[in-house]
């Protein structure tokens, strides 16, 4: 058997390379580089979290980010949105206010 010519030494280092290898290759394969965001100051932060319908794609169909943001900020809340994800998409601006664009949604992502 190959386990009896290996030894306890041998098969820990064989199971560190190979989850260096992981990590590297995972690291390696981000779709895009962002750079870091300063960090929020709101005591409320909400993480929009989830795929397609969450990242969105105007005009082709809505996240439900918008129409939370605009509800939110209609009765004066407090928050941010926070994520890596930055949306590029044209929103209308409420009362002077611009839409926070951060979120987290990964379209083609599954769990």
């Amino acid at each position: 058997m190959i386990l009896n010519t290996i030894d306890r030494k041998q098969i820990l280092r064989l199971i560190q390379l190979c989850l260096l290898a992981i990590l590297i290759t995972a690291n390696s394969c981000e779709e895009d580089r962002v750079q870091p965001k300063p960090p929020s100051s709101s005591k409320n932060k909400i993480l929009p979290l989830g795929a397609s319908r969450v990242e969105g794609a105007r005009p082709d169909f809505e996240s439900y980010r918008y129409e939370l943001w605009k509800l939110l900020r209609a009765d004066d809340w407090d928050f941010d949105y926070v994520g890596t994800q930055t949306d590029e998409a044209d929103y209308e601006d409420l009362a002077e206010a611009e839409f926070d664009r951060d979120h987290e949604g990964r379209g083609g992502w599954k769990t």
